[in-house]
């Protein structure tokens, strides 16, 4: 641990959850520090801020995805449509008052902790994609704006 000396930090697994062959881990850290007195330097000095907090496998152990929570309702239209576009995503690690983050989304060798998550969104164009271009020049007078919104107020359903 990168830890002041005069720090102390307590790392744990406050819930294990055993299938027959993988363990599901709730890692927690908790600062153990007591103010040296009531005014807020002091508060603030004991107190971490932006921790680093990173977890490896141990040797000959990996890391699995997550389960799907059961608590997760399929009864609305938005958690079907992020099921089926989420359906081959792999979640390692779940943040709580943080993001958690990972190298690799098929075999991360680290989760660790992230205060400024980032991800990598492809550029796009005003143009739109090619595919809908497509379409367009098939369907539409006006190849250019496919999908203005009194076109597709007036449209009727693709057979």
């Amino acid at each position: 641990m990168d830890l002041c000396a005069d720090r102390t930090v307590v790392v744990s697994i406050m819930r294990g959850v055993r299938t027959a062959d993988a363990m599901q881990a709730t890692v927690v850290l908790a600062n153990t520090n007591e103010p040296t007195d009531p005014a807020r330097s002091a508060r603030e000095e004991a107190a971490f801020f932006q921790v680093r907090l990173a977890v490896r496998p141990a040797r000959d152990a990996a890391f699995i995805p997550r389960r799907p929570s059961h608590a997760m309702s399929l009864s609305d239209d938005d958690s079907r449509s992020a099921a089926l576009i989420y359906r081959d995503m792999r979640e390692w690690a779940v943040g709580h008052t943080c993001s958690a983050t990972w190298d690799d989304d098929l075999d991360p060798s680290e989760v660790r902790v992230a205060w400024l998550p980032a991800q990598h969104v492809p550029s796009v164009s005003a143009d739109g994609h090619e595919m809908f271009a497509r379409i367009a020049k098939k369907r539409f007078k006006d190849a250019n704006q496919p999908f203005r919104a009194d076109v597709l107020a007036s449209a009727g359903y693709a057979r």
